[in-house]
Order: C-alpha cells, then sequence, then structure tokens
C-alpha cells in the first residue's frame, strides 16, 4: 500500500469512526448529565430524610433530658436538654434550606416544627414549676407533656413518609434514565460496529498491525494506572480518620495530617520508620502489645480489623481509644505492594456510651425502687397493724410497751422510705422541726443494735442540742447512710466519733455534724466519683446510691455535704454535714452560746 493509499485509509479509519464517536459522546454526556442529574435528587431526597431522623432522635433527647430533670431535679439533665435544644435548632434549618425549593415539603415540615414549639413551650413550663417547688408529678400535666410530643412524633413521622415517597419515585425516574442510558449505548454501539464494518475489516487489519506494538505499550500503561487507581481511592476514601500507608516491609510512606496529630509525629519524621518506632498499640485491659497491624495485614492476607478495645500512645505517651482496619495495595500481579491503615479515635464516644450505660442503670435501679415500693407496702400495713395490737394487749408491761413503740417507729420509718425512693429530689411534703440530738441518738441506736454489733465503739458529742428543720424519715435516712459506712471502714475494734457544732457557711447560720471514722481510708481515685451514682468501694456488697442519695438529701434542705480522707499517717474518713437553721434554731443556738460563754 503506498503513502496516499495509506492515507486514505488511516483517514477514512480514523476521521468515520470519530465523527460517529463524537456523536455518541454527546448523546451519551446528556444522557449521563440527565442520569447524574437524577441521582443527585434522591441522594438529596436521603440528605432529608437523614436530616430528619437525626432532627427526630434530638427532639428525643430533649424529651428524655426533661423527664429526668422532672423525676430527679437534678440540673445536669438540663444542659444536655438545652444542647439539644441548639442542635435541633440548626438541623431545622439545614432541613429548610434543602427543601426551599418545594412547598408541600415546607408545609409538612412546619407542621412538625411548630408541633414540637408547642411540646418546647410545655417542657420550658413544667421545668419552671419544678424549679419553683410546684408539684410536676400530676397525671394530667404528664399526659398533657406526652399528648404534645405524640403530636410531634406523627408530624414528623408523615413529613418523613412524604420524603420517602418522593425518595421512590425520583429513584423510579432514575431507573428509567438509567435503562434509557443503557439501550442508547446498545444501539449506538451497533451503528459505530456498522460504521466500521462498513469502512472496511480489510483496512483496519492492516492498520492493526501497525498499532500491535503501541497497543501492547498501552495495555502496560492501563495496568499501572489501575494499581494506582486503587491505592489513590483506598487512601482518599479513607482521609475523614487517620490514615497511614506503608511499603510492603512496613515503612512508612503516607500520613494524612489527623494521623500526624493522632500519633504526635510529622510525616517528615516519621517517613520510612517502621510503625513500632512511631507509636504502640496495647490492649485497653491487659495493656499488652498487639499484633504489629503491618504483619496482621500480611498474615491474613486481605482486608481485616485489627483488634478490639485498643489504646494508642502517641509520641508524647498520649492515649487514644481507637477502632481501626488495614487493606493491602496490590501491584499488576496480586502480589502486596503497600498496606493502608485507619485510625479512628473513638475516645470521646466510650466515655459518651459509659454514661449512657451509668444512666441505663441508674433507670434500671428506679424501676427496681418502684416495685419494691410497691411490693414491701402491704406487709408494712400489717406489720403496722398487729404491732398496735400488740401495744394494746401490753397494758402494764412497760418494758415491752417501749420495745414495741421503737418497733413501730422503725416500721414508720422503713414505710416511709418506700415512699421516698422514687421521689427523692422531690419537695418535701411536711418538713416539721425535730432536735438533732434526739435524731442522731436513735439513728446510733438502731446502727449499735443491727450493723456494729458491739463490735464497734461509737461516741456522741453534742455540741448543738437545739431544734432543726426538715422531713424527719429523709434526714434519718441521711445519717443511717453514712453512720452505716463509717461503721464498715474500721476493723473490728475500731472507733466512731460523731460531733456537731453551730457555725455559719456562706453568711447562713447553721449547725455541722462530722462523722468520723479510723479506717483504712478512701483510694484518691475514687473520692471524685463518691457522689456519683453506682459509685462504691465495697464491692460486691454496696451498691454505690448511698452517698449519691444523701447529697440529694441533703441539698434538698438547702445544706451540703463533703467528704475528706487519709490512707496514711492519721488514717480514717470524715463525712461533713452542713445543715441551715431556721429562725427558731438561731435563736436557741445563740442562746446555748451566751449560756456557755457566762
Amino acid at each position: 500500500m503506498d503513502k496516499v493509499k495509506f492515507q486514505a485509509v488511516l483517514r477514512r479509519s480514523i476521521l468515520i469512526p470519530l465523527g460517529f464517536a463524537a456523536i455518541v459522546a454527546i448523546v451519551l454526556v446528556l444522557e449521563v448529565r440527565s442520569l447524574v442529574d437524577r441521582a443527585g435528587w434522591v441522594e438529596h431526597t436521603d440528605q432529608v430524610i437523614e436530616l430528619s431522623q437525626r432532627l427526630y432522635r434530638t427532639r428525643i433527647d430533649e424529651e428524655s433530658g426533661v423527664r429526668a430533670y422532672l423525676l430527679t431535679n437534678d440540673e445536669r439533665f438540663v444542659t444536655p436538654y438545652h444542647e439539644a435544644q441548639e442542635e435541633g435548632r440548626k438541623l431545622e434549618d439545614e432541613i429548610r434550606r434543602l427543601i426551599s425549593d418545594n412547598p408541600d415539603e415546607q408545609a409538612l415540615n412546619e407542621k412538625a416544627i411548630q408541633a414540637f414549639q408547642r411540646w418546647s413551650s410545655f417542657a420550658d413550663e413544667v421545668m419552671a414549676m419544678a424549679r419553683a417547688g410546684q408539684d410536676v408529678g400530676d397525671s394530667k400535666l404528664q399526659l398533657r407533656g406526652k399528648n404534645l410530643m405524640d403530636q410531634y412524633r406523627q408530624a414528623r413521622k408523615e413529613f418523613v413518609e412524604q420524603e420517602e415517597r418522593l425518595r421512590d419515585e425520583r429513584e423510579a425516574h432514575a431507573r428509567d434514565t438509567n435503562r434509557l442510558v443503557n439501550v442508547s449505548i446498545v444501539i449506538l454501539c451497533v451503528l459505530v460496529g456498522g460504521v466500521m464494518a462498513v469502512v472496511g475489516r480489510k483496512q483496519l487489519m492492516n492498520l492493526s498491525q501497525a498499532f500491535s506494538t503501541a497497543l501492547d505499550a498501552a495495555e502496560a500503561n492501563a495496568a499501572s494506572a489501575r494499581a494506582q487507581k486503587e491505592w489513590s481511592h483506598t487512601i482518599l476514601h479513607s482521609i475523614g480518620d487517620a490514615v497511614i500507608a506503608t511499603d510492603a516491609d512496613g515503612g512508612i510512606t503516607f500520613m494524612n495530617p489527623i494521623a500526624e496529630k493522632l500519633t504526635g509525629w510529622n510525616f517528615s519524621e516519621a517517613q520510612q520508620k517502621p510503625l513500632a518506632h512511631v507509636f504502640r498499640i496495647v490492649n485497653e485491659h491487659s495493656r499488652e502489645i498487639v499484633e504489629n497491624p503491618v504483619e496482621k495485614v500480611r498474615r491474613l492476607n486481605g482486608v481485616v480489623g485489627l483488634a478490639n478495645h485498643t489504646i494508642l500512645i502517641s509520641k508524647s505517651g498520649e492515649e487514644f481509644a481507637i477502632d481501626d482496619s488495614g487493606a493491602p495495595v496490590r501491584d499488576g500481579h496480586g502480589a502486596i505492594a503497600g498496606i493502608v491503615l485507619v485510625f479512628r479515635d473513638v475516645t470521646h464516644q466510650q466515655s459518651l456510651e459509659a454514661a449512657l450505660r451509668s444512666n441505663e442503670r441508674l433507670a434500671v435501679a428506679g424501676r427496681l425502687s418502684a416495685s419494691i415500693a410497691h411490693e414491701i407496702h402491704n406487709p408494712l400495713d400489717t406489720a403496722g397493724n398487729l404491732l398496735f395490737l400488740a401495744a394494746e394487749q401490753a397494758d402494764g408491761q412497760r418494758q415491752v410497751h417501749q420495745l414495741i413503740a421503737a418497733a413501730q417507729r422503725e416500721v414508720h420509718r422503713v414505710a416511709q422510705i418506700s415512699k421516698n425512693m422514687l421521689s427523692l429530689h422531690r419537695e418535701a411534703r411536711s418538713s416539721s422541726p425535730m432536735k438533732l440530738p434526739e435524731l442522731i441518738n436513735g439513728v446510733v441506736s438502731l446502727i449499735e443494735e443491727t450493723v456494729a454489733k458491739g463490735k464497734r465503739k461509737i461516741r456522741v458529742e453534742h455540741g448543738y442540742e437545739g431544734d432543726i428543720e426538715g422531713v424527719p424519715a429523709e434526714l434519718r435516712q441521711v445519717f443511717t447512710n453514712i453512720l452505716k459506712n463509717a461503721v464498715e471502714a474500721p476493723s473490728e475494734g475500731g472507733s466512731i466519733r460523731i460531733f456537731s457544732v453551730p457555725t455559719q457557711e456562706s453568711g447562713q447560720d447553721g449547725v455541722l455534724i462530722h462523722i468520723a471514722d479510723n479506717g483504712m481510708g478512701i483510694p484518691e481515685e475514687m473520692k471524685s466519683k463518691l457522689f456519683t451514682p453506682f459509685a462504691t468501694t465495697k464491692e460486691e456488697s454496696g451498691n454505690g446510691l448511698g452517698l449519691w442519695v444523701s447529697r440529694a438529701i441533703v441539698e434538698k434542705h438547702e445544706g451540703s455535704i463533703r467528704l475528706t480522707s487519709t490512707e496514711s499517717g492519721y488514717l480514717g474518713t470524715t463525712v461533713s454535714i452542713f445543715l441551715p437553721l431556721k429562725p427558731k434554731g438561731r435563736m436557741e443556738a445563740d442562746e446555748a452560746a451566751e449560756a456557755k460563754a457566762t
């Protein structure tokens, strides 16, 4: 074939297919653009649904925070409530932005928002009532809050269902477009094939020989490009977390900024260093070093999760709880050419999960308390009636009558405790003056007869002998909890000292009661946890609720409670309870001080 004919064949072989290819490309670009647009609308709808579900969960968290506050009167539950409010407003603004082009969606969304605003107004109102000391346990009030939240749930459900129907419609349109694209590709390919056949099989065969060498080179380049694409795809897909890449021998070849922050190393410092020289990964519980991630990926020869309950120790010694995974990067023949490791810092997530588990345990304890209170109430009534009948039969028997009277007081106290088990933080229904020495002496007598049993020496010094005001059963429960802990702290033959003194705290007159033991003291790491639910030093014998309940009762009486303890030198623990005095109690304290001075 001469040069002119070759050039003519070459031009026909190139230009004609190029012309048809250009037409095919234009058609395909238009169809693919339509397909992408429809897929984008499906993704847009999915985003609206996801945000709506997040908003719903946030609102439910707000309701849980309000319920917890009303149940416990603990201001710590209000902070998550306000945080959830702020998060909810951001989500509502984002949803409004995404549906700004659809009036029907806007109407349903605004209906849900207005329903929640009505519940939110109710929540603010009922929390204000609780702070003002009003009874918020009324069933009609609670039912009103439930109905308002049910209205919000229904409105948000209608919005999500509308979005799901819209997504289904858009997905159907996207599928139709996809089918059209597929059919178009087939038709256009057939047309191009026909044109190529018309141009001439012979000419193309002649040209194929000239291009065979170039095609071989192109295939080799394509294989290299595929390997590079797999490498880049793995790294870019994991860029939101800490990403570290190594070569086949484990030398570091890449670190993203998050990995640098997590490990404390700059990439320029860590480059080509083995992983073990940059950081350590240990088991959270045993503190043993886990298997080298590079070695594990090579051993399993695939994508793997590296370990559970692991801690990454950075260059500075800082520790991070992590979730991690690894994947091999292969060359054109399938051999491992490198390894990509992905680490996610889950330290904050674990702390939130621990707090959630603690709250769940507290909720279980509350439900158990309700069951116990219900089950023991009737036997207590029966015991009280029997003691009353026994007292009627004990006329003239003074000692027996005194024992029955003591038993009646304790049965009444147990009944009162059972009634307070689910309302420890509510405002007291009845507060009355009482002699502090009589209150403390009664608790000491009970503890000496039951827990101490003559094995501990309890010494009481009444520096204040006047009245205090409060709920007797609740204050008796406080001193019983504290004194029981003090009695259980020393070994056999130990001693406990109880003494009271008039004092002032924060400019307020009151009485300070100290309960001190000479036990082994409390470990330093436990001191900050003792007034939280389920924190205990007694292992199997304690439930960790005594100090937490006691602090709640004392704070309800506008007082304070604190604890000091040492494990060296003079051993022991002292619990100090401050209770403010009412006007009558302050007058008695002043008169006692004047009498002592004269």
